[in-house]
């Protein structure tokens, strides 16, 4: 019976913090009424979640599709709640009630105007912004594998460049930005250089330790059976540092997205950091809070591209029930 409870109330939860958020939005006078044009995306977007997450709810139920299972979605149900409990607040506390200064902390119905009217900018800025981390990152961790396999299959070479890549690795990469910019032919060279450098180390430090340390008795066995070097790469070596590579390249993931705010912010002239930069100086807050919201939704789609791709990869581990 508890049971039942707990899960009627988390299902509830999400769609009575929107139906509330509705309504102080439309019965309570606001704070910032002169910033806001109009309401309509805002309100727009919470009676879309309520009816999408009831569809959600209707499919989990009703176990049309396997994956889908009511458990999950009651987790999904439990992650909106805390995003719209955030909303809720926010907006009783910035724009309803004088708590926050509204100079600084804008609301969130000023967020989804600015996300609606400036959407065209904002997507070109987002397309530019992941060219640069797409570019920057493939080329760091590939470059990291790579080397990580080479310097963790010979002894010789981990015992030397292993310990010098561990005092190296820490240094944070913006502090390469100034002769990055000087020595590089252009700024998009020297951003997509920072990232690379941001998803590197880990990738590197991960991949070349997992090489160094697999089952020695593996290889000498595939040896027996006949292997050829690049064999053993392929066939040993790299299924064994799949779950360290995964790691480090998620690593990578997360530091190359701060390089590239990071870089876009001091040198470039367009993407999504730049864009923050000058909104900022301009004080127009509620463009640099839909700018984040943004860079938010596309960390988590990459998010779910890793997730998928890496459940895919190791498939094995799984199975195996690791």
């Amino acid at each position: 019976m508890n049971e039942i409870r707990n899960r009627a109330l988390r299902a509830a939860l999400p769609h009575i913090l929107i139906w509330a958020t509705v309504a102080i939005i439309t019965l309570l006078p606001d704070i910032q009424a002169v910033a806001i044009e109009t309401k309509v995306p805002i309100l727009a977007f919470l009676v879309g979640a309520s009816v999408f997450m009831t569809l959600l709810l209707g499919i989990g139920a009703t176990k049309i599709f396997k994956k889908l299972s009511i458990t999950r979605v009651l987790n999904f149900y439990d992650i909106c709640s805390i995003f719209l409990t955030i909303v809720f607040v926010w907006e009783l506390l910035a724009n309803k009630f004088p708590v926050l200064d509204p100079m600084i902390f804008t609301c969130p119905t000023r967020v989804f105007q600015a996300l609606v009217v400036k959407a065209p900018i904002l997507l070109d800025s987002a397309i530019s912004s992941m060219f640069l981390l797409v570019c920057g990152y493939f080329l760091g961790i590939i470059v990291g594998i790579v080397t990580g396999i080479v310097v963790g299959w010979f002894k010789v070479l981990f015992r030397v460049v292993y310990p010098v890549a561990k005092l190296i690795a820490p240094i944070p990469p913006v502090v390469y930005i100034p002769f990055a910019l000087v020595l590089l032919p252009s700024v998009m060279y020297a951003a997509i250089f920072i990232i690379a450098l941001g998803a590197f180390w880990p990738t590197f430090a991960n991949v070349c330790f997992a090489t160094h340390n697999v089952d020695r008795r593996v290889i000498e066995a595939a040896k027996m059976l006949g292997a050829k070097t690049g064999t053993i790469l392929r066939r040993v070596i790299l299924p064994s540092v799949l779950p360290e590579l995964f790691a480090g390249i998620f690593i990578g993931l997360i530091l190359a997205f701060i390089m590239l705010e990071v870089a876009e912010m001091v040198g470039a002239s367009s993407g999504l950091g730049f864009y923050i930069l000058s909104q900022r100086l301009l004080n127009h807050y509620d463009v640099v809070a839909a700018i984040i919201v943004v860079v938010g939704i596309l960390v988590v789609i990459c998010t779910v591209v890793f997730d998928y791709v890496e459940a895919r990869a190791l498939k094995w581990k799984v199975r195996l029930g690791a």
